[in-house]
C-alpha cells in the first residue's frame, strides 16, 4: 500500500505560501487591528479530506471560512494536509476540531467519540452519493465485473467512494483485491482521475460528480455506477465546547451555496456538498461502519 498524502519540498512551500495569502484574505479585521494576536486556544481548527487538487479544496474552504467568520464571530485556522505537526491520524487528531470528511473517515471518527453534526447535500439535493469506475476512453473495461486482472486506482485508503463503496460492492460480486493485477491508493480523486487519464492504471474508483465533470471534458469515460451510499459530512471533536458547535451548526444550516450564497464561495460546486448542509447523527453511517468492520478497513 502506498503512503498517504502529503505535501513536501518546494512544492508544499510555494503552496503554504499560497495558503497564507489567501489566509489573510479571509480575515475580516480592520487593518489597524490586525496586529492583535489571538490566542490559539480561542481559534477553531478545521481539516478536510483531501479529494481535489490541494489549491482547489483549500481556496472552498477559506471561502467557507470567511463566511464562518463572518455569522459566528470566531477565528479558525485550515489545516493542510502533510503539515507535519497534525500528520499522525490526519485529519481526526487533537489538533483538529471540525473535520470535513468523508463517511469512511467519519465512521472511523466516530469510533473515536467524534460527533457528526452535518451531512452535505449534492447539487441535486440529495444526502447519498456514489461511486464510479473510470477508464481511459479508449478503454475496453465496460463494467467493474471487467477490472479482474486489471491495474486498478483507488483514492485515498479512508475514501467513501474512492475506496470504502468500491470495496462493499466488490465484495458483493465477489471481486478480491488478489484478483487484480495490481493496484494502488493514489490519496484523492483528483490524482486518481489523472493517473487513469495518464493511462498509469486500467481503471480507477472516485467520486460522482467530479468523474462526471472530467467525463463532460472528455477526459474519461464512466463505464460503471454504485449503489447510493451517505454522503460526506461534518464531524466535531469531542473536546469542542457545545455552544461553538451549536453556533458553527446554525449558520451552516443556514448557508445557501445554490442561491444567495453562490457568489461568497469558490468552486462550492465541485464539493460533496454543493447543496449546502443537513442535519446529521453519527447513526446516518452505521450500515457503513458495518462493511467497513467486515472489511476490516478501520486501522
Amino acid at each position: 500500500m502506498n503512503g498517504r498524502s502529503g505535501f513536501h519540498g518546494v512544492g508544499y512551500l510555494i503552496f503554504v505560501g499560497l495558503f497564507l495569502v489567501f489566509s489573510i484574505s479571509c480575515n475580516n479585521t480592520p487593518k489597524e487591528m490586525v496586529k492583535k494576536k489571538i490566542p490559539e486556544s480561542q481559534i477553531i481548527t478545521i481539516s478536510f479530506a483531501l479529494r481535489r487538487s490541494i489549491k482547489e479544496e483549500v481556496l472552498s474552504y477559506l471561502s467557507l471560512i470567511k463566511y464562518l467568520e463572518k455569522e459566528t464571530a470566531y477565528s479558525y485556522k485550515l489545516i493542510l494536509p502533510g503539515q507535519n505537526k497534525y500528520k499522525e491520524n490526519y485529519p481526526l487528531n487533537e489538533h483538529i476540531d471540525i473535520a470535513i470528511v468523508g463517511a469512511a473517515t467519519a465512521i472511523k471518527g466516530i469510533k473515536n467519540k467524534w460527533h457528526v453534526i452535518l451531512r452535505g447535500y449534492t447539487e441535486d439535493m440529495e444526502l447519498e452519493y456514489r461511486s464510479v469506475l473510470i477508464t481511459p476512453i479508449n478503454s475496453d473495461i465496460n463494467s467493474i465485473e471487467d477490472i479482474k486482472g486489471k491495474n486498478i486506482a483507488f483514492g485515498d485508503y479512508y475514501s467513501t467512494q474512492g475506496h470504502l463503496i468500491p470495496r462493499i460492492e466488490m465484495k458483493k460480486l465477489d471481486i478480491e483485491l488478489n484478483e487484480l493485477s495490481s493496484f494502488k491508493y493514489t490519496c484523492s480523486h483528483h490524482n486518481c482521475i489523472h493517473s487513469v487519464y495518464k493511462g498509469e492504471h486500467d481503471a480507477g474508483f472516485v467520486q460522482d460528480m467530479l468523474a462526471e465533470k472530467r467525463a463532460e471534458q472528455n477526459i474519461i469515460k464512466i463505464v460503471w455506477y454504485s449503489d447510493y451510499y451517505p454522503i460526506s459530512c461534518i464531524i466535531v471533536s469531542p473536546s469542542l465546547n457545545d455552544t461553538i458547535t451549536s453556533t458553527i451548526k446554525k449558520a451552516l444550516l443556514e448557508l445557501k451555496p445554490l442561491s444567495n450564497d453562490s457568489s461568497i464561495l469558490y468552486k462550492w460546486d465541485e464539493t460533496e456538498m454543493a447543496g449546502g448542509f443537513a442535519d446529521g447523527y453519527n447513526d446516518d453511517y452505521r450500515l457503513l461502519l458495518e462493511w467497513a468492520i467486515k472489511l476490516n478497513i478501520l486501522k
